[in-house]
């Protein structure tokens, strides 16, 4: 089982905590060259349960 996808899921849980709304492009758990943290100033905060792995329009 990979467990990569829920260990990157609690970055949004911190975030989310904090207030920030976190995005990204992409990940190395899903197949990404690296992992990047995007902070939208006026974005909504993404709910973090149930888990994210997509945010829709390729953002995971």
């Amino acid at each position: 089982m990979n467990t990569m996808p829920y260990l990157c899921n609690l970055d949004y849980v911190m975030f989310g905590v904090l207030g920030a709304p976190l995005y990204r492009e992409q990940t190395c758990a899903s197949g990404g060259e690296y992992c990047d943290f995007k902070l939208k100033s006026g974005a909504p905060v993404l709910p973090y349960w149930p888990p994210v792995f997509k945010q829709g329009d390729e953002y995971q």
